[in-house]
């Protein structure tokens, strides 16, 4: 004969061994619908596909034997404001694809090693400038045609971009 005890406790032990599993499987239902929603209506990639300079004078140097105009970005590590753009401004599919026609150069500034230092410097001499997030497009010899600041209007970005004197 069977323990009354012990077959409470394989009773219970299923209950609640088949409970939690019912929960892992409603949670992961859950975020597989959300995850294929984002897919269906956003025009934003996942990662960023372009490749961003970090040195500002090797991109300058490449301008001036491309030809290309130059889309500075200076950034900052701790900036919510730029991590705003990055994450919904920068990664927008028709802002990718008119960042396709310029070099790209992006320069963090706000930390203490000596690239970061250099970065800063570069904004405070050349651009006269300390704001961040902020834009500049340059033609290939380096000289300043249109700069924008934040932005939260993704028309307003795309039309700064369309500039191409």
């Amino acid at each position: 004969m069977i323990n009354p005890l012990l077959l409470l406790f394989f009773v219970l032990i299923s209950v609640i061994t088949n409970n939690n599993r019912n929960r892992q499987t409603q949670n992961y239902q859950t975020y597989e619908n959300y995850s294929n929603d984002i897919s269906l209506y956003s025009n934003k990639a996942k990662y960023d596909p372009l490749v961003w300079y970090t040195d500002y004078n090797e991109a300058l140097i490449d301008a001036k034997k491309s030809q290309k105009q130059i889309l500075v970005f200076f950034n900052s590590w701790s900036s919510s404001n730029c991590k705003y753009m990055e994450n919904n401004i920068l990664l927008d599919l028709d802002v990718i694809e008119k960042l396709e026609n310029y070099l790209l150069v992006k320069l963090y500034i706000d930390t203490q090693n000596k690239f970061e230092k250099e970065n800063r410097e570069i904004m405070r001499t050349l651009f006269n400038n300390e704001d961040v997030p902020k834009f500049y497009i340059l033609n290939a010899q380096g000289k300043i045609i249109k700069q924008l600041g934040l932005t939260t209007d993704l028309e307003e970005f795309l039309l700064f971009l369309e500039n191409k004197n």
